[in-house]
């Protein structure tokens, strides 16, 4: 198998020799990659906005605090991993 060499005669010759269904396989990936990517950042930025505004509304008074998760507070040995 030959060495693929970053020269740009090289790197030219190597992307003309491929077909155009090829090139428009390596575009629609990209494509699909980078709407995936912002989709997720997105859902991101908006989880931590929602967040932020429970968190103002809570300080206010007007929304009831989560002081605790009921799962997470109990103690070791209720968990039902006992050896």
């Amino acid at each position: 198998m030959k060495k693929f060499v970053f020269t740009p005669r090289d790197l030219k010759a190597n992307v003309s020799d491929e077909d155009v269904y090829h090139k428009a396989r390596i575009i629609v990936a990209s494509v699909a990659m980078s709407v995936i990517a912002s989709s997720y950042g997105q859902f991101f930025n908006s989880v931590v906005y929602r967040s932020g505004q429970m968190q103002a509304e809570a300080l206010a008074g007007r929304r009831p605090f989560a002081d605790y998760i009921p799962w997470v507070s109990q103690p070791y040995e209720n968990l039902g991993n006992e050896n």
